[in-house]
């Protein structure tokens, strides 16, 4: 099974993501199998319950561990609306944008190697 964290991974989760430099499915042990968009997003919706600890629905940046600058950048990529909270939905669409945008040949998977692109062409902050 692979893992996304939300702000400094979609996810990810995304992005997550779970955002576009967040980790990959596999950089947590997903072997090279690829790993559909429903996976993803039932991954999505696992971090999402585990970060959010008080259990209000939303994920705070105190939650989210997004202190660090590259957290704090992918914690305000999903905040869409500016509320200073990320809700399931915000973390889920944020996380299934580079879901899909790394899935390249749309074939509703995506491999490791689509994920590798997808991190080279990714601009870095430093």
């Amino acid at each position: 099974m692979f893992k996304i964290s939300i702000a400094a991974g979609a996810v990810l989760a995304v992005a997550v993501s779970v955002a576009a430099s967040a980790q990959t499915p596999h950089q947590h042990g997903g072997g090279d199998r690829a790993h559909s968009r429903a996976e993803f997003v039932q991954q999505i919706q696992q971090v999402f319950a585990r970060l959010d600890t008080n259990r209000d629905g939303f994920i705070t940046r105190a939650e989210a561990g997004a202190g660090a600058a590259q957290g704090g950048q992918l914690f305000a990529m999903a905040d869409a609306n500016r509320d200073n909270r990320v809700s399931l939905g915000e973390a889920t669409g944020v996380a299934t944008q580079h879901f899909d945008h790394a899935d390249t040949n749309r074939d509703g998977q995506v491999t490791r190697e689509e994920w590798r692109q997808l991190r080279e062409h990714m601009p870095t902050r430093g």
